[in-house]
């Protein structure tokens, strides 16, 4: 609400006021409904407790249409075994949310190369085939999004000089 307002200040008085403050974000929901959710999505998909409770914390209410996208496109599998994120989740990330590079799905909306000791190499080849096949990338365009990526992800994120740093 704060933004926006200020954002609209220079329109004078006659600029409405701000609306946002009780707009719930999207995916929102009270957690007595969201624990259900996890379990509705548990049985339903069969992806596990675990797991179910991962995409409805990334997710809210809109895990439902994650999973059911995994369903569709057969991407109900993790990442990694190691990894809390379905390969669902990409292609979410495509086709609902304007993720265009894999940097973008990697570093901003999965945190891997944060959180991962490998910057997310292990599972980049993988992102990079959910995401060409939603936005038609062909191999080679495949190959430099990930030489990209992991560029970029040592660069910004490893201590120079640190042991399993390039």
């Amino acid at each position: 609400r704060d933004a926006v307002d200020v954002a609209l200040e220079d329109r004078g008085e006659s600029a409405p006021r701000s609306r946002t403050a009780d707009l719930e974000l999207l995916g929102a929901a009270p957690r007595e409904e969201l624990d259900r959710l996890v379990s509705e999505l548990a049985t339903s998909s069969g992806i596990g407790d675990d797991r179910a409770r991962s995409v409805v914390d990334r997710h809210g209410t809109q895990a439902r249409d994650v999973i059911s996208l995994g369903q569709q496109l057969d991407l109900l599998r993790p990442l990694a075994d190691d990894v809390p994120q379905l390969e669902a989740e990409v292609a979410w990330a495509v086709s609902h949310e304007m993720a265009l590079g894999l940097d973008d799905v990697l570093s901003r909306r999965m945190r891997l190369s944060t959180i991962r000791r490998d910057r997310g190499a292990s599972v980049a080849p993988r992102v990079a085939r959910i995401m060409a096949d939603q936005l038609g990338w062909d191999i080679e365009r495949q190959a430099v999004e990930v030489e990209a990526y992991l560029a970029s992800a040592h660069r910004e994120f490893d201590v120079p000089g640190a042991q399993g740093s390039r």
